[in-house]
């Protein structure tokens, strides 16, 4: 399993290095100063949730339903049996 924070996943409008994964905007909330956005992988339609920065969300000009690239930082893999 890999597991990710919501801010250690950038969003992108283009794939110009080919590191993104395509998806798709599924649905954005606000909470202050920081952006939640939901979406789903072109590939699979498997939800992720990002968090960014207001600023980050404006410059990007996002609305639900665009398909974007996301990158994934500070990924976390975990055995299949691991446990806390």
């Amino acid at each position: 399993m890999t597991f990710v924070r919501p801010h250690d996943i950038e969003i992108r409008r283009e794939n110009s290095d080919g590191s993104g994964i395509a998806a798709r905007i599924n649905h954005i909330g606000f909470a202050g100063s920081l952006v939640n956005v939901e979406l789903a992988r072109i590939d699979s339609e498997a939800v992720v949730d990002a968090g960014l920065p207001a600023h980050s969300y404006k410059n990007l000009g996002l609305k639900p339903d665009d398909r974007v690239f996301i990158r994934l930082r500070n990924t976390r893999f975990f055995d299949e049996d691991f446990s806390i």
